[in-house]
């Protein structure tokens, strides 16, 4: 289990400086998505990393819908040059754990 993530019933704490990556479609994350999260879609991440340039020291948090594009997308950051990126998998999961 990831180290950031509690089986509390609190809400969690993120690492310091982490980005929250939604990989879901626009659509979807205008549905609903987690506090603070940014919409970064899996069909448009390489366009989006070489358009914003981010910062690939910073660890990030990767989620979809259930978890296939996250993975996928980890993969893209990987490559990209991210040191740190994590597959938290479906947004239900997270909301369950207490992200909100």
């Amino acid at each position: 289990m990831f180290s950031w993530l509690s089986s509390q019933r609190e809400p969690l704490q993120l690492p310091e400086g982490a980005v929250l990556i939604d990989v879901r479609s626009p659509m979807e994350f205008r549905n609903g998505h987690i506090v603070g999260a940014v919409n970064w879609p899996l069909d448009q991440l390489p366009e989006i990393l070489e358009k914003q340039k981010p910062d690939v020291s910073k660890p990030c948090i990767v989620y979809c819908a259930h978890g296939p594009r996250a993975g996928m997308a980890k993969t893209v950051l990987m490559r990209t040059g991210f040191k740190e990126v994590i597959n938290a998998g479906g947004i239900n999961g997270l909301i369950h754990l207490g992200v909100e």
